[in-house]
């Protein structure tokens, strides 16, 4: 049964727009795992893996400026039936199902030293389909 986890982003500040580390997101058709590094996360019950994204130029990076509260992301966080990037030229749209979506805040360079700090919050949610799909 495929599941997918998401998790919805969005500001919260009710007086300004996020103007100071924006969230970016990249394409996945336009990297591969190789530009991933894995990395632990200790927690006191468990331990988790994450990743860092090295810069490559074909990477194609999409962000949001000055989102408002009333604005929200998706990000998919993981897809039991997504490939993880293996393939940079995916021929079919299934072949181009990612597994997770790459994101990141960022030093956006027109953020002013005025500029309020980000606001924001991400709730994480699973979403089942149905077994036919």
């Amino acid at each position: 049964r495929r599941f997918v986890i998401v998790n919805v982003w969005r500001s919260i500040s009710r007086t300004s727009p996020i103007q100071e580390r924006p969230l970016a997101c990249m394409d996945a058709s336009s990297t591969t795992m190789d530009s991933l590094r894995t990395f632990s996360i200790y927690y006191p019950d468990r331990v988790g893996e994450n990743y860092f994204c090295t810069y490559e130029k074909e990477q194609k990076w999409f962000y949001f400026p000055e989102m408002v509260n009333t604005e929200a992301i998706l990000l998919k966080q993981w897809d039991s039936l997504g490939n993880s990037l293996e393939k940079k030229q995916q021929q079919s749209d299934e072949e181009c199902l990612s597994k997770f979506a790459v994101h990141s805040s960022f030093m956006d360079p027109t953020t002013t030293e005025d500029s309020p700090m980000r606001e924001s919050i991400e709730v994480r949610c699973i979403a089942l389909y149905p077994r036919e799909l």
